[in-house]
């Protein structure tokens, strides 16, 4: 197919600059019947030295232009440009993505049977919002309630511990996390709380006393664990017997 138009750059604008009206008249005429039939004109102003630039200009579009022509032909005859993904796949039987949801592709056949069906679709990661309902809930124990604790751990401590150490427990780690800002960056309470009974924390010491109660503190008798700490300390300072507590 042959080109109908030829390219008028504006750099065009640089070289015509010297040209009068009637120069350039004679110039874009000659280059318009030079681009239609391959014929050059006889120029016989300065625009005779202008034309031999834009002669060249236009073989090298002309050029371009057949060469882009031959190309478009030979992909013509291999079947042209590859066809771009329509969504649709070729293999439905192993599908490397997930499907639309019925919802998404059956619009238009019906309300109820849509709803329906998109309640029933799910998603390759699964719902979030379902694993947040099936974590169990944890409750705050304590007088600033910083343990926290689900019902099923609260029910084991009750039964390892029982329920006057459990208390002890609770209310000596609360008050070490308050009046510390939680430093040690306790997280796992259930396993703090075994740790407190295991390691015997708070004994001895004075504890702040709840509402109503006296405080604890050395006045109080001695337990099963300090009775056995001075034994052992009197048996190594005393020959004689020891007398029990």
């Amino acid at each position: 197919m042959a080109i109908e138009y030829f390219c008028c750059y504006h750099s065009y604008l640089d070289a015509m600059e010297q040209l009068n009206d009637a120069e350039k008249g004679r110039l874009f005429t000659a280059c318009l019947l030079y681009s239609k039939t391959g014929e050059s004109q006889q120029l016989g102003g300065n625009e005779r030295f202008v034309f031999p630039f834009f002669k060249s200009q236009i073989d090298r579009d002309k050029a371009a232009y057949n060469e882009r022509c031959e190309r478009n032909v030979k992909n013509g005859k291999l079947g042209g440009r590859p066809k771009k993904p329509n969504g649709f796949l070729e293999n439905p039987e192993n599908p490397p993505f997930f499907l639309e949801t019925q919802k998404t592709q059956g619009k238009g056949e019906g309300k109820g049977k849509g709803k329906e069906e998109g309640n029933n679709s799910t998603t390759p990661c699964g719902s979030g919002r379902a694993h947040a309902k099936d974590k169990p809930q944890k409750s705050k124990y304590g007088e600033y309630g910083w343990v926290r604790l689900t019902q099923e751990e609260y029910d084991r401590l009750l039964r390892d511990l029982g329920e006057t150490e459990l208390s002890r427990c609770i209310r000596y780690v609360d008050e070490s996390a308050q009046s510390t800002g939680n430093k040690n960056k306790w997280s796992d309470w259930n396993l703090v709380l075994r740790k407190c009974s295991r390691d015997r924390w708070g004994i001895g010491t004075y504890q702040r006393p709840e509402h109503g109660k006296k405080a604890v503190g050395h006045d109080e008798a001695p337990t099963d664990f300090e009775r056995d700490a001075i034994r052992r300390m009197m048996e190594k300072t005393f020959d004689d017997d020891v007398p029990d507590f």
